[in-house]
């Protein structure tokens, strides 16, 4: 769909100026950037397949989107959707590795060790363990068909996929985590990234490569080399002497140079976690059985090659909470119980040694972020509305595949969740929501049945600008707890003072979010120009066990500890006095308390803020956010409503139509369920996953169990959901409902053909 918007913009014309589009859960801003032209190659560029690398100024469209992407600035156009798909067949041969490409297929030294589980809950290749200290390289979702930024100039520094790879490797990275869309895999042409580099010295060389990724002011002496265990014939040189950037690249299909990429990356001994990204892929809505089917075509080409298949993690879903997806299928949608079931019970009739990572969903009432949400315990659930896990991993418990399962849930800080709760944003309560998520689970494990199954977790997703947000004044929307959080979810992993409940082993598998630097909200490792390392990421990563080229060199100085919040220091002093303390904020040369602070201005005593100005004080009965509400006003959801419209419900002012929830507190989350017609009076539907439906039989609306809901319905006890509609026993005809005066159509052994006569 990325790719199709950015066609049809730049076919219908409509290139100035901004469109916004929504895009199922996230808001896409489409827009041109003619200031700010990327780098051209020079005329004559080598280009497969006739595109052009990197088109005018005046043609690049920029894709944005928020959470995890935000800001994603790539160049286009995008070539359009390969017709009937990239791929001809689910059974077409697309190994690059298997046949094709033969002069790609070289000698890279012994076959890696198998990545196995080892203790039940670290990871191992063969037996050793190893501790998975990754990054995340989007791109092959975003419609880009290849790892992003390579598009980024003016050397191959930033230009050549292999350039990359070894300034990621040198900062001591070893595994890559890379998102992937169904649909940019399948259907959407490979977009061609061959170029000719720069010459004349532009072309790094492995001291420029190694100065590029040390620590500034850091003297290393001899700085070594940045050779990878294989590289494929035509790769550039490290001599300087320019050449072809990424001419290594398959560009038959898009399928095709994935598993390429993830070949090389095997071949240089990463690990390689592979994730269907669900933020910007929805193939498992649109199509389950067809989704199902391309995974396990995934699969089969990784199992193909014998350096792949040692070394690829499969991560089912990225953050099925992107698409209010639960454990229980409802609504419509699959329940992921049933859909991580299916791909792990795939993978290992394709290869028992295949390792599948699954991440947590459901549980937003308790806190959890996207990915997260895992917890079991009864004493959490209950009474939450979260959705409960129990029934997947009991299924789980008596599967041979159990021990092939990793738990890769996400974490990441206010500034990215805009979680507000004070108590999951400080010890102990973070620690405890983020043992009884997921942490219980690499120490106590899941039990039933007398048996007790540990999992080792791997942080699937962390990241942050890491802003030094101390200092509100100077730094603008920049959340004051965010450093504090981070230094948090490092003594977690740890498991390091008071984090070490107890209730979990310490975590060292972890992937950053991410390499690229257009990712709006949390930024990259590297910066805008792809080039220049942020070294405060590094530092924070160097304390949880990433180890660059250069650590021998600078011992305990390498990776200098955050600081942790203090209190506003408006530039370090208020007016020559001390900073203000306590939340007060500096506003012409004096401390003024929050509560009197009105945009630049300090209300005095018996006067409040109200609309951006300073008037007689406010009640706090009248006070709403920043507003005062007037006699016969009150306030809801921030503005100031006439009261006669408002009824209260247990203290909570409620929109007259609305209910008051069955608890007798606060207002109805659902819609009550009243006569046939208007469905804003009546019962209130709360619980245990009713939603109000419309009885036929009754000829009213009813709150309607998960279970008997049928599209806009709420079917009988004794009937059967076909096509949306309710359908009596008598009617069923497979997935069919037969229509009055018609009946099922059987075999001569009595089973249900599917059509009625």
């Amino acid at each position: 769909m990325l790719v199709a918007l950015a066609a049809l913009l730049l076919i219908s014309g409509a290139l100035a100026g901004v469109a916004d589009v929504n895009y199922g859960s996230d808001s896409l801003r489409v827009a041109t950037d003619a200031a700010n032209p990327p780098y051209s190659p020079s005329p004559g560029s080598s280009d497969v397949g006739g595109q052009p690398v990197l088109p005018a100024a005046n043609e690049r469209v920029f894709v944005q989107q928020t959470r995890g992407f935000g800001d994603v600035r790539t160049p286009s156009p995008l070539p359009p959707l390969a017709p009937g798909g990239g791929l001809p067949a689910l059974d077409a041969p697309a190994s690059p590795w298997g046949g094709v490409n033969a002069n790609q297929r070289d000698a890279a030294g012994p076959l890696p060790k198998q990545i196995t589980i080892c203790n039940s809950i670290r990871i191992c290749s063969g037996s050793t363990r190893i501790k998975l200290h990754g990054v995340n390289w989007f791109g092959f979702e975003t419609g880009q068909t290849m790892v992003d930024g390579l598009w980024q100039g003016p050397t191959a520094m930033t230009l050549d996929f292999i350039t990359v790879t070894r300034r990621i490797k040198k900062l001591g990275f070893n595994t890559v985590r890379l998102p992937f869309s169904m649909t940019s895999l399948f259907e959407q042409a490979p977009r061609s990234y061959t170029i000719n580099c720069p010459t004349s010295g532009a072309n790094p060389t492995p001291q420029q490569i190694l100065s590029s990724i040390k620590k500034p002011g850091l003297s290393t002496g001899s700085m070594g080399d940045v050779s990878l265990t294989w590289v494929p014939n035509g790769a550039l040189s490290t001599d300087g002497s320019g050449g072809s950037c990424n001419g290594y690249l398959p560009n038959d299909t898009t399928l095709s140079r994935f598993l390429w990429v993830i070949g090389f990356l095997a071949r240089n001994n990463f690990v390689i976690m592979i994730d269907n990204h669900l933020n910007l892929d929805t193939s498992i809505l649109d199509n389950r059985v067809l989704w199902l089917s391309r995974w396990k075509k995934i699969m089969s080409e990784v199992n193909k090659d014998s350096y792949s298949r040692r070394r690829v993690i499969f991560d089912v879903l990225n953050e099925p909470d992107a698409q209010a997806l639960r454990w229980e299928a409802q609504a419509g949608k699959p329940g992921m119980s049933d859909a991580y079931h299916s791909v792990m019970a795939a993978a290992y009739s394709i290869n028992p040694n295949f390792l599948v990572a699954i991440e947590g969903l459901g549980q937003g009432a308790l806190g959890a972020n996207w990915g997260d949400g895992l917890a079991t315990a009864d004493s959490v659930l209950a009474g939450s509305g979260a959705s409960d896990p129990n029934p997947f991993f009991r299924k789980l418990m008596t599967k041979p595949y159990r021990k092939n399962v990793i738990i890769a849930p996400h974490i990441y800080p206010p500034s990215i969740t805009s979680q507000r709760n004070p108590t999951l944003l400080s010890a102990p309560g973070l620690y405890n929501h983020l043992s009884n998520s997921f942490g219980y689970l690499n120490k106590k494990g899941y039990c039933y049945n007398g048996n007790c199954q540990r999992f080792p977790v791997v942080i699937g997703e962390m990241g942050s600008r890491l802003r030094d947000c101390r200092n509100r004044c100077a730094v603008a929307n920049c959340m004051y707890d965010e450093l504090t959080v981070m230094n948090l979810f490092l003594n977690y992993f740890k498991a390091e003072g008071s984090a070490n409940d107890g209730r979990h082993e310490a975590i060292d598998a972890w992937y950053w979010w991410s390499w690229n630097a257009n990712s709006g909200d949390t930024g990259g490792v590297v910066d805008d120009d792809w080039k220049s390392v942020i070294w405060q990421k590094v530092s924070y990563m160097g304390r949880m066990g990433l180890t660059p080229w250069y650590a021998s060199k600078c011992g305990s100085n390498c990776f200098a500890s955050l600081p942790t919040s203090a209190p506003d220091a408006c530039q370090g002093s208020c007016g020559g006095g001390p900073a203000c303390g306590n939340g007060s904020k500096c506003i012409n040369g004096s401390c003024c308390s929050s509560t009197n602070a009105c945009g630049n201005t300090c209300c005095s005593s018996g006067k409040s803020c109200v609309n951006g100005s300073c008037t007689s004080a406010c009640s706090a009965s009248q006070r709403c956010g920043s507003k005062c509400c007037e006699s016969g006003t009150a306030c809801y959801d921030g503005s100031c409503v006439a009261a006669k419209i408002l009824k209260n419900c247990g203290g909570t002012m409620c929109k007259a139509g609305q209910a008051c929830a069955s608890s007798g507190k606060g207002c109805c989350s659902k819609p009550a369920c009243g006569n046939i017609t208007v469905a804003s009076k009546g019962t209130c539907c709360d619980t245990g996953g009713t939603s109000c439906k419309l009885a036929k039989l009754q000829r009213k609306y009813t709150c309607c169990p998960q279970k008997q809901q049928c599209g806009k319905y709420c079917c009988g006890a004794t009937q059967s959901c076909r096509n949306n509609a309710c359908c009596s026993a008598v009617k069923v005809c497979g997935n069919t409902c037969c229509p009055t005066g018609k009946s099922c159509v059987r075999t001569a052994l009595g089973e249900a053909t599917g059509k009625c006569a």
